[in-house]
């Protein structure tokens, strides 16, 4: 298996609770409870201590990814102003993983019974402010090549999550991302859910250019990168 350190602000974590006072989620306590993402994702991740879980490692093997060590930062921030996309707030990737040897970059999203924020069309109250134009209409734009009102069924945080990601892979000069989705199947997730999920993330994928190898490229932002998207579903309970 391949080897992975979790680090914030240079120091490693190796607990649950490192992890939260490290890196807690913006609920803070609320959102740090069993079954719910924020903390699943960190008993997820610690128990393979130091290496990557199995499920990523069987993808990125997938994906003919090399690399055997990698690094990761929890609630690692991305800012999109300086691409174009406003001044609203960056991108929080829930873990940022990047292979030490700059072969591939990961975004990854974690949820249980969270959805993938509202559709990006619902986003403001009445008329956008100029600010907002270049967020949400830019985002359909750059990543889509639609209008914002063509991005009826597509959620936010689908286009704020991969153009966060692609974002980091170029500021290291790497060409290969993947945009990697993790849902915990707890006790709380229900089967319609974790379809209405998978349905989300179609609608998202359908409208980038596919390459040959089952890989992607956004119509017209950082098409020099090949963006991968994975949805996987972790059933927690058999852990227990």
């Amino acid at each position: 298996m391949r080897k992975l350190t979790i680090k914030k602000d240079g120091k490693e974590i190796f607990t649950n609770g490192g992890w939260f006072r490290a890196a807690p989620p913006e609920g803070k306590e609320k959102q740090w409870v069993p079954s719910y993402s924020a903390s699943e994702l960190a008993d997820y991740f610690l128990r393979y201590k130091g290496f990557m879980p199995p499920e990523i490692d069987s993808y990125l093997l997938e994906i003919g990814i090399v690399s055997e060590s990698f690094s990761s930062e929890p609630e690692c921030c991305t800012s999109l102003e300086k691409d174009g996309f406003g001044y609203r707030g960056p991108r929080q990737h829930d873990l940022l993983i990047t292979s030490d040897t700059n072969e591939v970059v990961i975004g990854l999203e974690a949820k249980a019974r969270e959805d993938l924020d509202v559709f990006v069309t619902e986003k403001g109250d009445g008329p956008l402010t100029p600010n907002q134009e270049k967020r949400y209409a830019g985002l359909c734009e750059k990543l889509l090549g639609l209008k914002l009102e063509d991005c009826s069924n597509i959620r936010y945080q689908l286009l704020s999550a991969a153009a966060g990601t692609l974002i980091e892979a170029d500021k290291r000069h790497i060409k290969k991302a993947v945009l990697l989705f993790l849902l915990f199947k707890t006790p709380i997730v229900s089967e319609d859910h974790i379809a209405s999920i998978g349905i989300d993330i179609e609608n998202f994928v359908s409208l980038l250019t596919k390459n040959n190898d089952g890989s992607y490229k956004c119509k017209n932002f950082k098409k020099d990168i090949d963006l991968y998207v994975k949805y996987l579903v972790v059933d927690m309970r058999s852990y227990n």
